[in-house]
């Protein structure tokens, strides 16, 4: 989906938890597959 377009359509409420969101989503990822490299591939 592109993000842009995404947070185009929505209100700037909305766009700043998408955004809120996303980080959040990034950080548990990036916190998973530092402690278990095996979890990465699983996930994708």
């Amino acid at each position: 989906m592109d993000t842009a377009g995404r947070t185009c359509r929505l209100g700037s409420t909305e766009a700043a938890l998408v955004q809120l969101h996303d980080g959040i989503m990034n950080k548990l990822f990036a916190f998973i597959t530092r402690d278990d490299p095996g979890m990465m591939l699983a996930a994708i």
